[in-house]
């Protein structure tokens, strides 16, 4: 498929995903002329799965499974005989016979689990499970805590516990809870014991237990569960956001948008415990998917637990193509927000203090929208929205609620966009009122049109950081505002992948929750000189 594998960046030659049940385990797939493909696990071993780890920023690698652990892929094999040294940043920096050329079939498709990763990376935060067995929907129960994977203790081990694991997982029911280590014994930490699940809960972390690493346990006695294997997954930016995929017979397919709603979105954000759904965006909003389409015609009523609860067509029955597929935007960050806080909190602070975003939060990718009843051969008649990495929008929301605290002291109150209680309306009937005192009475009055061409594309980022100071805030929110600038670039979405990275050297994003607002203070630069009455004064005003 073509949707971008994560962060807000499109797809680029030779990046690399993993499809499995979170986004440092699974099949590894690299991204080549426009297209998803696997890799062979001809030679395949844990030199090759080091690398990618890193490339995934998913830390040492723990294992290299071969024979499609994770579920055979569809469509091209790109890689086969990959001979990494183990030091290399990238699989494409390692020795193979050429992309496509190869002698497997997706029985041998390679995978690759991965210890975790540091903050900048993929979002596998503190309480995220993994399954250790013979496909991702059952095995031997581990837990993420502290950045170390631990397993959980049979004691009081039971279905209402393996329930909420298979619920966790994307895996539909339990149907079983094995004991005694049945998958084999795991290595390392216990960090469960005693769990105590009612049923309900979205994840084994809302259970009671003893608390982490409190066991008189020996691995002998591992947790393990059997799921029935309704699996689910969003392929986009994040975790909770993307197209959705489901896995029927071992394959995964996509879901058509015909009769796809908030409903249907909302059954799948419960099933990923990804909190509410947002939105339930149609027409392969996150990119083409290939391959199979599994179902047409979902009708959710919004109370399931996940979607083969929901009436459809029939597996397989469809009408569709790709360009249909269906997707959802979840909360998300809502669901994980007493995990993903602290992380991000502190992140925020040593970027400002540093003055430069990790990589991941910098990219965007423009969306070219066409604007309603313009010529679209024309360039200014395209609209450029830009998507963002979500972390990277939680910090312009916190600067932008708080600029938002003092706007009314500052803005003029003739200004009424982006101001709350203010409505354009108002500066119709002043405008229409002005016209009217013009007609009573004679003077050497005049109403000045002026429109800024493509106004948040040509602002100077220097200009921004000034009219900052002018008004009086202080340097750490200066410095928070210069953090969002420091680093960024963006690609534009093509119709198959993107285009090159480029850096941003001035304009304010469209898409982003500060610009209106950085927007509003640099227009009111303008605003205040407009009453000195000499060209000069204005065009200090903008220098």
């Amino acid at each position: 498929s073509e949707g971008p594998p994560r962060g807000a960046g499109g797809s680029v030659d030779a990046q690399i995903r993993l499809i499995g049940p979170n986004p440092c385990s699974g099949r590894v797939e690299i991204f080549y002329n426009g297209v998803w493909g696997t890799v062979c696990d001809d030679s395949w071993d844990m030199n090759d799965a080091a690398v990618a780890c890193r490339q995934m920023g998913c830390g040492s690698a723990q294992s290299a499974p071969p024979l499609a652990y994770f579920g055979a892929g569809t469509g091209q094999i790109w890689l086969d005989d990959v001979l990494c040294k183990g030091n290399e940043s990238d699989l494409s920096q390692c020795t193979h016979n050429g992309f496509g050329i190869n002698n497997c079939g997706h029985g041998e498709d390679a995978g690759a689990i991965c210890a975790v990763m540091g903050f900048i990376g993929p979002n596998v935060l503190d309480g995220e499970i993994r399954l250790i067995g013979p496909n991702v929907c059952s095995g031997r129960v581990e837990v993420l805590h502290n950045g170390v994977w631990g397993t959980v203790c049979d004691d009081s081990w039971d279905m209402n516990d393996a329930a909420v694991a298979c619920r966790q997982m994307g895996c539909g029911s339990a149907q079983s809870a094995p004991p005694l280590a049945y998958f084999g014994a795991g290595t390392g930490q216990i960090w469960l014991d005693d769990v105590l699940c009612k049923g309900n809960e979205s994840d084994l972390s809302q259970c009671t237990h003893n608390g982490y690493g409190i066991s008189n346990c020996g691995h002998g006695e591992d947790a393990g569960v059997i799921c029935a294997g309704e699996k689910i997954r969003l392929i986009g930016p994040n975790v909770c956001s993307g197209r959705v995929e489901v896995l029927h017979n071992g394959v995964w397919g996509t879901v058509c948008d015909n009769g796809w709603d908030i409903n249907d979105a909302a059954v799948v954000c419960r099933q990923m415990g990804c909190g509410s759904a947002l939105s339930a965006p149609p027409l392969a909003y996150f990119g083409a998917g290939t391959g199979q389409i599994w179902l047409s015609y979902v009708l959710c009523t919004g109370s399931e637990s996940d979607l083969s609860q929901c009436t459809y067509d029939g597996y397989g029955i469809s009408n569709c193509i790709h360009s249909e597929d269906a997707g959802v935007i979840c909360a998300g960050e809502k669901a994980f927000s007493n995990n993903l806080a602290p992380f991000l909190q502190q992140t925020f602070l040593e970027s400002i203090e540093k003055n430069a975003l990790p990589s991941t939060l910098s990219q965007g990718l423009i969306n070219l929208i066409p604007k309603p009843n313009k010529d679209i051969l024309l360039i200014e008649n395209w609209r450029p929205i830009c998507l963002l990495n979500c972390d990277y929008k939680i910090m312009a929301l916190i600067f932008a609620n708080r600029i938002k605290k003092v706007l009314e002291l500052i803005i003029d109150e003739t200004q009424s966009g982006f101001m709350k209680n203010r409505h354009i309306s108002n500066n119709i009937r002043l405008v229409l009122a002005l016209l009217d005192y013009s007609d009573l009475v004679p003077d050497d009055s005049f109403i000045l049109f002026l429109d800024f061409y493509k106004a948040f594309d040509t602002i100077e980022h220097q200009f921004i950081f000034n009219s900052l100071k002018l008004f009086g805030f202080g340097d750490f929110f200066c410095n928070a505002v210069r953090t969002l600038y420091s680093n960024g670039n963006s690609s534009i979405k093509m119709r198959h992948g993107s285009t090159p990275r480029f850096d941003l050297k001035r304009g304010i994003r469209q898409g982003c929750p500060i610009s209106p607002y950085l927007f509003l203070l640099c227009t009111q630069i303008l605003t205040n000189h407009r009453g000195a009455g000499d060209y000069h004064s204005w065009q200090r005003a903008y220098h």
